[in-house]
């Protein structure tokens, strides 16, 4: 598995500010937490979802091919900082911004 954290910078408060993602070898999403601005915090997997968050439907791109659009700010990171966000969304838990 690999873990991926991707910063997003704009401005439409309908839109997640950073998504959490848990990739298998071909880069297609086993599990995703959306934060948004108001703290929210959404997720999906297989098994459960909340109301507005989905997985991908197409693999994940490359760090490197997110990382040209100046909006995106990937970064891989250790599978224990993805499953802390992950037990946050799914136990309905809010934060204060994106982490």
């Amino acid at each position: 598995m690999k873990y991926i954290k991707v910063i997003w910078n704009q401005d439409d408060e309908d839109f997640p500010v950073a998504l959490y993602s848990e990739l298998d070898a071909q880069r297609m999403e086993i599990r995703k937490v959306e934060v948004f601005r108001c703290g929210f915090l959404g997720f999906a997997s297989k098994e459960e979802k909340s109301p507005t968050t989905f997985l991908g439907t197409i693999e994940v791109p490359e760090l490197e091919t997110l990382a040209a659009d100046p909006s995106f700010e990937p970064s891989v990171i250790p599978a224990h900082e993805f499953e802390t966000m992950w037990q946050k969304a799914i136990r309905g838990f809010t934060i204060n911004s994106a982490e």
